[in-house]
């Protein structure tokens, strides 16, 4: 058996990260492979903890510093502190930093690392900090990275050397979901619409880290033109994060507060996507967007940002749209879609759209393994 350590270069928490390789763990075939996770920081999602300990792997906290976007000083020295004392042969490395892949990939290959996988799960924002690190990294990724993964192309064009991506040198792993977890079934949907107050209304759902790039503020005014165009309307809200009491104050301001609901981190999100009636998405940035693959799954049409990669759409319910338009605009949109009308037949698209967890586990798994 192989153990792989799984290095996060942010807190273990609820994110998109942590999601993708989660349910790796779940299908890789654990008799030939293990995993254990380290994150500099702590892990602030202890129902994470308790499955990944049941799984038998185990999770390594340094208790580092962070500030939001990481603590660089803190990452370089926790991570080659745990290096000294717990070698690995395979180290895969997450993070939504540049600097934290790179100097990753440098650390664990000086400790004795034969294979070091980096893996781009996002895109950014395009500033000074970004293309001073841009520029340096081609230095320390070479020699180190020895495999390059990506959830998209953009994903792998932000983050890796241009002449990796010149020689198709980087690989694409789905991120892969349970498919038939979010099957559709109009028994949950007629539950949960109940539950959550939604009969006779229609429901607007978004999932998401309550964070700049996530673009709630522009959601927020999408909704509250959707009011004014169809009263009966209603948001959910998905998600937790540091400007979550900001949107909340938002939408009292906009005097859409009663017709929001902010339902926090929620382990039946196939369930609520069931329920609901539309799926918007006007991310600034994500390095794919599993959320909008998870909706399309339960049959929901999704409008998002032109800043969501291409490959998020893999039903013909997935929609485009500038964030320049404006919220009037994205909100007549919106009122525009309609979900598909075998929602059920959604679930088995996506799967053989190559998106099940047990097709990206058996990929990875095979990277894993091979000499």
């Amino acid at each position: 058996m192989k153990r792989v350590l799984q290095v996060f270069g942010e807190p273990l928490d609820n994110g998109g990260q942590e999601a993708f390789i989660m349910n790796m763990y779940r299908n890789i075939d654990r008799e030939q492979v293990q995993f254990d996770f380290f994150t500099p920081y702590y892990c602030a999602n202890e129902s994470l903890r308790q499955e990944i300990e049941g799984m038998g792997g185990r999770v390594f906290e340094k208790a580092g510093r962070f500030d939001g976007q990481g603590n660089k000083g803190d990452f370089l020295k926790n991570l080659s502190a745990f290096f000294r004392e717990h070698p690995y042969e395979i180290v895969h490395i997450h993070s939504g930093s540049i600097f934290s892949l790179a100097f990753g990939a440098r650390l664990a290959k000086k400790r004795g690392a034969k294979k070091v996988l980096v893996h781009s799960h996002a895109t950014g924002y395009d500033n000074l900090q970004y293309r001073v690190i841009r520029a340096i990294s081609p230095l320390i990724f070479r020699g180190n990275a020895t495999h390059y993964l990506a959830c998209s192309k953009m994903a792998a064009e932000w983050k890796f050397p241009a002449s990796v991506i010149r020689s198709g040198g980087y690989r694409i792993i789905n991120n892969g979901i349970d498919a038939e977890k979010f099957q559709f079934t109009q028994t949950v949907r007629e539950q949960y619409r109940k539950v959550l107050g939604l009969e006779n209304h229609f429901a607007i759902c978004h999932i998401g880290r309550f964070s700049e790039e996530k673009n709630h503020a522009f959601l927020l005014e999408v909704f509250a033109h959707i009011q004014k165009m169809l009263p009966n309307a209603r948001l959910l809200l998905i998600g937790d994060g540091p400007l979550k009491q900001e949107m909340e104050r938002l939408a009292e301001e906009l005097s859409i507060a009663s017709k929001v609901s902010f339902l926090g981190i929620r382990k039946d999100v196939s369930e609520i996507l069931q329920a609901a009636d539309l799926f918007l998405f006007p991310s600034l940035f994500e390095g794919l967007g599993i959320v909008a693959i998870e909706a399309q799954s339960t049959g929901l049409s999704v409008l998002a940002s032109e800043q969501i990669p291409d490959e998020a759409a893999v039903t013909p319910y997935f929609h485009k749209l500038p964030l320049e338009k404006g919220p009037k605009k994205w909100a007549e949109e919106a009122l525009s879609l309609t979900p598909a009308k075998d929602r059920a037949a959604c679930a088995q698209s996506v799967a053989k759209g190559g998106f099940s967890s047990a097709h990206a586990a058996a990929s990875l798994q095979t990277l894993y393994l091979e000499d």
